[in-house]
């Protein structure tokens, strides 16, 4: 096993006097121990634990960077020393730097090599140090934009692209840059504005194309996605996302058998197994979608097959797949299995606890809807699942708050406006009830038992004549739905 960098090693020394330390006393060594040493008044003790410093990577080299600023010319001088007999750039940098201290070259080179080294936050600092020297100077602020991309503050990297973008109008990879990060934060209409200038500048650019295709599907334009996806399949046919995201779109817009032979181009190029994995997943649901149980059911084990690290994906669409079979059972052993691999998964809740209805486990029911809404409150299909089984077991008062809450989430919902009349009538409620089925009617003026329901209660008020008048529309409108079918 590999020693951590920051433990004492055996060549450390023991802080403090040549005295044994007390029982149940703490030896400071490692790093620590060498930072507490050039901390030290003493500037022997701060030259010795430069050498010492070395020993412990890159951070030890930081330590004597560091070195160059100290108050004793000894010090400097042998930190120098030292980092003359270096490879790394970072250290030969920083020489170039000692002697020239306004130099934005060097800065920008060293925050290059610290970025390059995972240090963003010490990249940062040179770049910034580099554009105090020179404000029009693009490369730092691109690195400097970079840095921040990668440390999850989009803000201030699209600030920096901007300021790319200004010294250099023309610069493709700033735009594309600056896109990701809107993306990132959801302005999908800027990023889209953005990888189309990326696109103007670099025609051949795939990843602005596939891009773009996501930012489109995003905002609900499946066909410009596919427009998009298509164009980075043109550019580099061997780019599975694009296939993957293409696929996505085709599958939004119903059309299940075109994602499909999207699928399939990923699974025949052999791309890696991850990717195939997900190929095999996502092909599964499409064969649900389309009714091919036994067919979803086999992409679904191939998927879980292939991927080392278990997907939760496949067992939801594997349980959806045995769910349309009528196989109960087994559904909730894949809707559990995805819950075991991610307990977060609020739709494999959701999808375990209709399959519970079936076997009349109404509590345990009740529990998944439960269970689906702490993880996703806005989640409408649980409530209306959780609110319908609570009236039927007679917590109408449950019911209608499960109801009242997907009414909040989707107003325009005429199934819940229905589904809480009925409670409000069990209730009773009748004036609460006739308003709902109001309400559901005029959302959906097709709605038949919405019409039959708000027929009873006003028969249970003696209102005949608009009890009539709704039975009438209620079967003038099952004849008509009967004729379609």
């Amino acid at each position: 096993m590999t020693d951590s960098p920051n433990q004492p090693k055996a060549y450390d020394a023991v802080l403090g006097s040549q005295a044994l330390p007390p029982v149940g006393g703490v030896v400071l060594g490692g790093l620590e121990g060498v930072k507490r040493r050039l901390a030290s008044t003493i500037v022997e003790q701060r030259i010795a634990a430069l050498s010492e410093a070395l020993k412990y990577g890159q951070a030890g080299l930081e330590l004597v960077i560091q070195a160059l600023h100290d108050t004793s010319v000894q010090v400097k001088d042998a930190a120098c020393a030292l980092l003359r007999e270096r490879k790394e750039p970072i250290a030969k940098l920083a020489l170039v730097l000692q002697v020239k201290p306004n130099n934005p070259d060097a800065y920008n080179k060293r925050g290059a090599s610290r970025a390059s080294l995972g240090d963003y936050q010490g990249a940062i600092a040179d770049f910034s140090q580099a554009l105090e020297s020179v404000s029009n100077y693009a490369a730092p602020y691109y690195n400097r934009a970079l840095c921040q991309q990668e440390l999850g503050d989009y803000q201030k990297a699209i600030i920096d692209h901007s300021q790319v973008i200004q010294i250099q109008p023309n610069y493709a990879d700033a735009y594309c840059n600056r896109g990701f990060c809107r993306q990132h934060l959801g302005d999908y209409q800027g990023a889209i504005t953005d990888y189309s200038q990326t696109i103007k500048f670099k025609p051949k650019l795939v990843i602005a194309y596939y891009s773009r295709g996501f930012c489109r599907h995003e905002l609900g334009d499946y066909q410009g996605a596919i427009i998009d996806y298509s164009q980075a399949i043109e550019v580099d046919p061997s780019y599975p996302h694009a296939y993957m995201g293409r696929a996505w779109s085709y599958n939004s817009l119903g059309n299940y058998n075109q994602a499909i032979t999207d699928y399939d181009q990923v699974i025949i190029r052999n791309f890696d197994q991850a990717v195939q994995a997900l190929a095999y997943n996502y092909r599964s649901l499409a064969y649900v979608n389309l009714g091919n149980y036994q067919q979803a059911i086999t992409n679904a084990n191939k998927a879980i097959e292939l991927k080392s690290n278990p997907l939760s994906w496949p067992y939801n669409n594997r349980g959806i797949a045995r769910y349309r079979l009528k196989d109960y059972q087994g559904a909730i052993a894949d809707f559990s299995q995805a819950i075991q691999i991610d307990p977060n998964y609020a739709a494999a809740y959701n999808n375990r606890g209709n399959s519970k209805s079936k076997l009349e486990n109404y509590q345990g029911e009740i529990a998944d809807f439960s269970y689906a809404i702490q993880i996703d409150p806005n989640y409408v299909d649980a409530y209306h699942s959780r609110g319908l089984v609570r009236g039927n077991l007679g917590d109408h008062q449950g019911a209608i708050e499960d109801f009242s809450q997907m009414i909040q989430l989707k107003p325009n919902y005429a199934d819940a406006y229905c589904y809480r009349g009925i409670s409000r009538a069990n209730l009773e409620d009748y004036q609460g009830a006739i308003a709902d089925f109001s309400q559901a009617i005029e959302i959906n003026p097709n709605c038949v038992i919405a019409y039959n329901a708000r027929g009873n209660v006003r028969s249970a008020l003696g209102d005949e004549k608009r009890a009539g008048l709704d039975f009438q529309t209620a079967k003038e409108l099952e004849q008509q739905q009967g004729k379609t079918h």
